[in-house]
Formats: structure tokens, sequence, C-alpha cells
């Protein structure tokens, strides 16, 4: 009784140089991506020029870079908030017709909806949202210090509306 496997079992070529090389590439491939670890024995950091579009910047596509956009839409809601904040609690000045409040009165107000009031408020300064005197700003000692909006009713709710939109964009990500 002779038995054949043909049907069973077919011969595969030798795809042993193949194999190699796949195997060859993915080690370039994990070599490659090893200089770029910190965690990795033989890591040597890169050099950074200051004016570089690369330095303090995350690489593309990694979640650290997804997470920094991220941190970055939170903070700009955050400033649009406060000027809403502002422009809802504070006074219209007949000198120059911009929005002013006190220090002490928007901590007071804005502490319950956020306990980084003065970050905010430096932040929003730096894109020049609004102003203040001063460097920073203490509570007690800067509690009359004027702080004035230079954004209007229509300019924030666009900005918001933008942001909104572009936030619900990113959940789908």
């Amino acid at each position: 009784m002779t038995t054949t496997y043909s049907y069973y079992y077919k011969p595969r070529p030798f795809l042993g140089s193949e194999i190699i090389t796949k195997f060859r590439d993915l080690e370039q491939k994990e070599i490659v991506e090893k200089q770029d670890d910190v965690y990795a024995k033989n890591y040597v950091p890169k050099k950074y020029s200051k004016m570089s579009s690369e330095y303090g910047t995350p690489k593309p596509g990694t979640l650290t870079e997804k997470r920094a956009k991220k941190a970055a839409k939170h903070i700009q809601r955050e400033m649009l908030y406060l000027c809403d904040v502002i422009q809802e609690y504070g006074r219209r000045s007949e000198d120059d017709n911009l929005i002013h409040i006190t220090f002490g009165r928007l901590f007071n107000i804005y502490q319950f909806i956020s306990d980084k009031v003065v970050g905010i408020l430096l932040r929003a300064r730096k894109h020049k949202m609004l102003d203040f005197e001063g460097e920073m700003l203490f509570q007690r000692r800067d509690d009359n210090v004027i702080i004035t909006l230079f954004l209007e009713g229509e300019q924030i709710k666009a900005a918001i509306n933008e942001l909104t939109k572009s936030g619900e964009e990113d959940k789908d990500d």
C-alpha cells in the first residue's frame, strides 16, 4: 500500500535568502529607531540650534506631539473663556471704549471656574488678548490692578466657535 502525500503536502521553494533579507531590514530599522530612544544604551542626544524648527518640539506623529496639540487647544479655550468672563463681568470705559475689571474682582469670580487664573492671564497677555500692569499678579496685593480686555464680543465668540469646531474634528482621531 503506497501513500502519496502530494495532496496534503506541497513542498515550498526555498525562501531562506528572502527571510534573511527581511530580518536584516528589520534589524536595521530597529537600529535606526534606537538612535532616538533615550533609554537605549548607545543613545547620543542630538544637538539642535535654538533657531531650528525642531528645537523644543516633539517628533511629528508621536503621542507626545498629539498630547501637546491637545494641551495647546485646552489652554486656548481657557484663555478665550477668561476673556468671555471679563467681558461679562467687566465695565466698559467711556474713555477708550475697552472693558476693564480689577484683578481682585476677576479672581473672586474666576477662582470657582479654574484655579489657574494668574497663569491664564499671563498667557492671554502674551497673545495680546488683554493687558495689565506688572510682571505677575498676586491675590490681595494686586487686587486693585486693572485688567484691560482688547477683544470684543464677536471676536471672542468667533474664536471659541473656531476652537470648538476644530476640537470636534480632533476627537475622531
